[in-house]
């Protein structure tokens, strides 16, 4: 009886799990709302910082160098640290809350879950494969709602790290 019920249960999550269409990010928004800013921020790591400067010191080796991407999937069950992302859904709901840095936060997430609720197109979060590992360097509520809220895979766009890796 016990084996029939989790059996239902599981037929049942992955039933309601929203299947979403992933597309390439908007890389001249992305541009503009974060590369500049984590080139120069003292908080974003060296290793970081001296990729994104020395691969993208302007918009037009950002536009032209993330053409070299690709995309990638992160299961749920991810076993590597991505950087700068939410560890969990209780700091993905905290950076989302009224309370917390970012104002438009609670909206952020209407925003997204719409888009999830629809099932796309969700433009995929920026990842770069730096030589401390990685960092996400855009995308933080796409990642964590698909993570901790949906509980799905995400698609991302990988940046960085040695070929074939």
């Amino acid at each position: 009886k016990q084996i029939i019920t989790e059996w239902k249960k599981y037929l049942f999550e992955e039933k309601n799990k929203p299947s979403v269409k992933w597309i390439k990010p908007d890389f001249e928004r992305e541009w503009e709302e974060e590369i500049e800013f984590q080139s120069n921020e003292k908080q974003v790591p060296e290793d970081v910082r001296n990729y994104l400067k020395k691969h993208f010191p302007n918009k037009e080796a950002w536009l032209k160098g993330v053409e070299s991407g690709k995309a990638v999937e992160i299961p749920v069950k991810f076993d590597k640290t991505i950087r700068n992302t939410p560890d969990n859904k209780e700091a993905l709901l905290g950076a989302l809350s009224a309370d917390s840095h970012d104002p438009a936060g609670p909206a952020k997430a209407k925003r997204v879950n719409d888009l999830f609720d629809k099932g796309g197109p969700i433009p995929m979060p920026i990842v770069l494969n730096a030589s401390g590992g990685l960092w996400l360097i855009g995308g933080k509520t796409r990642l964590g709602t698909a993570r901790y809220i949906h509980k799905i895979p995400a698609k991302v766009w990988m940046l960085g790290g040695e070929k074939g890796k």
